[in-house]
């Protein structure tokens, strides 16, 4: 993907208007599969995504230190196991955010 996030996000771009906000952030990623590709496929879409759009991009979302992994569940289950492990990095009141996963 870090090869690819230019073209998806000229992709994206194409399909839909620049969003009324004010900053992208991404959801991050899982600690050990970023180390081990080098590079998070998310935050890399909203960072080409951010200079296309003429948007700041940054990194709003903390995670917990240790999640489950997601694969093999359906859907319910899915929205189960993250319920309550992300939140805000600091105060966003009022902010307009686009979240990009």
């Amino acid at each position: 993907m870090r090869g690819l996030a230019a073209t998806a996000a000229g992709l994206v771009a194409t399909v839909c208007a620049a969003p009324e906000c004010d900053a992208l952030t991404w959801v991050p990623g899982d600690r050990w599969r970023t180390l081990r590709r080098g590079y998070h496929p998310a935050r890399e879409l909203a960072l080409a995504l951010a200079e296309r759009w003429g948007v700041p991009a940054r990194p709003l979302l903390d995670a917990a230190p240790i999640r489950r992994p997601q694969r093999g569940l359906d859907h319910l289950a899915r929205r189960r196991n993250v319920r309550g492990v992300f939140r805000a990095a600091g105060e966003l009141h009022g902010a307009r955010i686009v979240v990009v996963e």
